[in-house]
């Protein structure tokens, strides 16, 4: 985990965490413009798969649209499942 840290914070690409099998949706609340390579710009109204990566910071979550992948924050989603 320790390790996983240090990638994440060193700018690991978020391609490179394992997809765990349990992934929910959520509905994006407001539109966000990714700040670095890392992250994952966001539409408002949309329906994307999020799931926990170990050692990400807690108001983050792992997004996937498609065949894009990154880090998104917490406060712009509504969990639904």
């Amino acid at each position: 985990m320790t390790e996983l840290q240090k990638q994440l914070a060193s700018g690991l690409d978020p391609n490179t965490i394992p997809r765990p099998s349990l992934t929910k949706k959520a509905k994006v609340l407001y539109d966000y413009d990714a700040v670095d390579k890392n992250e994952l710009s966001l539409l408002a109204d949309e329906v994307i798969t999020v799931y926990s990566a170990s050692g990400l910071d807690s108001d983050w979550m792992i997004g996937e649209r498609g065949s894009q992948r990154g880090k998104v924050p917490l406060t712009y989603l509504e969990l639904l499942n």
